[in-house]
């Protein structure tokens, strides 16, 4: 069961990552209106919303990012919520053409821990 969670986990995460690089590249928006946009999508995925959160009581995108991730209940490794961590703290950081590298480089990393995960299950 908990192989499966975590194959919807890192689905739902390279969704997000994905719907960043497209609100990035076609829209030209701040980090802040990414993530309160995706939580509004209603989409399962819960960092988004939980980061949301903590930015309206006035933690920066990294801090907020940070806390949804060390206060998130799926079953993630101490590698994993480094990885989401590390995500968070580059969101923002550079110009469009870093952005959308940042955003390729999770979507990667997303797909391959979903397919451990995948793999694990099987």
């Amino acid at each position: 069961m908990q192989l499966g969670e975590a194959v919807r986990f890192w689905t739902q995460f390279g969704r997000f990552v994905q719907y960043a690089a497209d609100a990035f590249r076609y829209q030209s928006v701040p980090v802040v209106r990414v993530i309160a946009d995706y939580a509004r999508t209603g989409a399962p995925f819960a960092l988004p919303g939980a980061c949301a959160e903590r930015m309206r009581g006035g933690a920066s995108p990294p801090e907020a990012w940070a806390a949804a991730v060390a206060s998130c209940r799926a079953p993630l490794s101490a590698d994993d919520r480094a990885m989401l961590t590390e995500f968070g703290a580059g969101l923002g950081a550079t110009d469009l053409q870093g952005q959308l590298a940042h955003c390729a480089l999770y979507a990667a990393r997303a797909a391959e821990r979903r397919d451990e995960a995948r793999a694990a299950q099987r």
